[in-house]
């Protein structure tokens, strides 16, 4: 962030931390995200925290794990600041879910 980028480049920020903080950086990174003073244009990050996807993305790329194949794409159409424990907001998380099982299933079998 110290070189003022326009589009950040994140792959699983928040992996491997404890629960508070990661919920502490996820914040940070929100406000620094959705700030009114922010220069981004957009933020590419790469996760398997369904919960963080929906809190944090606006629109979701969900990827194979053979050769990065797009194989779905969710709109998430939620207001900001969104509320993890709506009914909306782990309709999203279940919605994921249900696209990545497929592809979990493939990948465990060999």
């Amino acid at each position: 962030m110290a070189a003022e980028p326009f589009v950040p480049l994140m792959d699983e920020p928040f992996s491997h931390l404890d629960v508070w903080t990661a919920g502490v950086l996820r914040r940070e990174t929100y406000n620094i995200l959705f700030g009114k003073e922010t220069t981004l244009r957009s933020v590419v990050m790469v996760s398997h925290n369904l919960v963080e996807v929906v809190e944090l993305a606006d629109r979701v790329y969900v990827l194979n794990g053979l050769l990065a194949t797009i194989v779905g794409e969710v709109r998430i159409d939620l207001e900001r600041p969104r509320d993890v424990m709506s009914d909306k907001f782990r309709e999203y998380v279940g919605i994921l879910y249900k696209m990545i099982m497929p592809i979990r299933s493939r990948v465990s079998r060999g």
